[in-house]
């Protein structure tokens, strides 16, 4: 190579490196991030059984008014998701297969076998806001399907109805 294409050469990739270094910076977005605390060490006690099969997962959504979120639910319909909204909220319950959330919120929704050998389904990782829902959400809640034994059951039992329930007969 003679000299004068050595120049060239050097003067254009110093033109590479100048237009590369004034480029405006495009990151990606942040990966959702793992929950931390009790919920990390529920998810690390228990068995991963993989991708959710359930069919009626849920999350929680906080909205900027306590006013009809139509995009919301326009969105959820696209996904094959519902949403639970009652006039003056500014929240509302968006359920469905946890398949769909999960490609909704774009986290992983997998089933977990606890302890006790009870089945839920949770995210490892906190959803955040869909581009799409970003006038309209303000908040996302956690996926998590678990409920602990002592809050599954009934805090009072009823002393009129026997220990093993009402029969036919006894209604």
């Amino acid at each position: 190579m003679n000299r004068h294409a050595r120049l060239v050469l050097c003067l254009a990739v110093a033109l590479l490196v100048v237009l590369a270094t004034d480029l405006p910076r495009v990151s990606a977005p942040d990966p959702p991030a793992t929950i931390p605390g009790a919920y990390r060490s529920l998810l690390a006690s228990s068995t991963d059984l993989g991708p959710s099969q359930h069919g009626d997962a849920q999350l929680t959504v906080t909205l900027p008014a306590p006013t009809r979120p139509d995009a919301l639910f326009t969105w959820a319909n696209t996904l094959g998701l519902s949403v639970r909204w009652r006039p003056d909220d500014a929240w509302a319950i968006v359920e469905g297969a946890a398949r769909n959330l999960a490609k909704g919120f774009d986290v992983p929704v997998h089933d977990y076998r606890g302890r006790k050998g009870q089945v839920f389904y949770a995210s490892s990782q906190q959803p955040s806001v869909p581009v799409p829902l970003r006038d309209v959400v303000t908040g996302v809640g956690r996926i998590l399907g678990y409920s602990p034994h002592h809050l599954a059951r009934p805090w009072i039992f009823p002393l009129d109805v026997p220990r093993q329930g009402l029969t036919p007969r006894r209604c």
